[in-house]
């Protein structure tokens, strides 16, 4: 908590801790999904390195009732739409320096059956 307060209070760039030293080495996006609801990744994003794009995936809704399999594709949590998120993501960070259009990322999902 003392890192977070002096994060907040601008004395330092960024909350250090195990979580995020662990990210540091990668580079990209990072997606996170979960099979239940987006808050649970958005805990953590106070500690996802500067400059790194975080998407979270998550079953955020009730009432459902089905097989595990037609409840992550409904609520886009299936393998499927990880790497959809995912393509978007990089599509994303390298449209202004590759200038990707997204006409390429359609061409990839529709490739994909997503």
């Amino acid at each position: 908590m003392e890192r977070e307060r002096l994060w907040r209070h601008g004395d330092i760039a960024a909350i250090d801790s195990w979580f995020g030293r662990q990210l540091e080495a990668g580079g990209g996006p990072i997606v996170a999904a979960t099979d239940y609801v987006r808050a649970l990744p958005e805990l953590v994003r106070a500690f996802i390195p500067p400059g790194r794009r975080y998407v979270t995936l998550g079953t955020d809704g009730f009432g459902r009732s089905d097989s595990r399999a037609a409840l992550r594709r409904y609520f886009e949590v299936d393998a499927a739409a990880i790497v959809q998120a995912s393509l978007a993501a990089v599509a994303e960070i390298v449209a202004g320096e590759l200038a990707c259009e997204k006409r390429h990322l359609a061409e990839v999902i529709s490739l994909a059956s997503i």
